[in-house]
């Protein structure tokens, strides 16, 4: 004799006879999870996914040219977060090795530029303002700075028409900057289109004309502080990148589905 029954399994189904009992079982095959989208590499300069775990190395992951690794001047200042990024939590300073010469010729030559970050303050009393990240020399020379003060986001260039020290500088309205995990991206086209995002979203711009060819090619890169200190910045780096060029609106957009973390932990 045979049996019919209906049934809602949207797998497949496996019988057991045991003593005349029936038994149904219902299995389903796991999709697998859709790979995350792959980040943009052209026009990229610097990349720092912070995936080394111990250490005071920041490894230069781009790929491109020279690798512009950055040394931490205090390992007591700083930890390893599980599964990438580092915790900033008292004052010192991520400075490169050597000068950020091929990210400050790239710049000089392109006359565009985009700086990228993964990150989460600490707080949003910071200010000063404090630096996350700088190419510079000192308190008043600069080719860029994203900095925090207190609720908003800051962002100096040095162009042909701006200062030594960047400024005018263009900021988000005061609020924007929330102690989470964020997604920051400054972009400057070569007419002089200025944008900063939050987590995909215009929060300010403006035009900031002139040219970069007036960049300081032996700047070095920083982060967490200015390059003789006293404009400490405390928080968590996820994912730090800059591209000689301005991405596109659906370029930031990739990135930022793309995530913080795309490489290995670096051995």
């Amino acid at each position: 004799s045979s049996i019919l029954w209906q049934h809602d399994c949207p797998g497949f189904i496996e019988t057991e006879i045991t003593d005349g009992i029936i038994k149904v079982s219902c299995y389903v095959e796991e999709s697998p999870e859709p790979p995350l989208p792959q980040r943009v590499t052209n026009g990229l300069q610097v990349l720092y996914t912070f995936t080394e775990g111990a250490g005071k190395i920041v490894h230069d992951t781009s790929g491109a040219g020279l690798a512009l690794d950055l040394a931490v001047e205090s390992e007591a200042s700083v930890s390893w977060l599980p599964g990438g990024g580092l915790s900033v939590q008292s004052p010192t300073v991520i400075v490169s090795l050597d000068p950020a010469t091929k990210l400050n010729e790239a710049v000089k030559a392109s006359n565009e530029v985009t700086v990228e970050a993964w990150i989460k303050p600490a707080n949003l009393s910071q200010r000063g303002p404090a630096r996350i990240i700088t190419v510079s020399a000192d308190f008043h020379h600069r080719n860029f700075n994203l900095a925090q003060a207190a609720e908003l986001y800051d962002f100096r260039l040095r162009t042909t028409d701006t200062t030594e020290n960047g400024r005018p500088s263009l900021s988000t309205q005061y609020g924007a900057l929330e102690a989470k995990l964020t997604h920051v991206v400054y972009t400057r086209s070569g007419a002089g289109q200025a944008k900063i995002y939050l987590d995909g979203v215009v929060a300010a711009e403006k035009e900031v004309l002139g040219e970069t060819k007036n960049w300081d090619k032996g700047y070095h890169l920083a982060l967490a502080n200015e390059m003789l200190g006293s404009r400490e910045w405390l928080g968590e780096f996820h994912l730090v990148a800059a591209y000689h060029r301005a991405l596109s609106v659906e370029e930031i957009a990739q990135n930022l589905e793309a995530g913080p973390q795309r490489d290995e932990p670096v051995p």
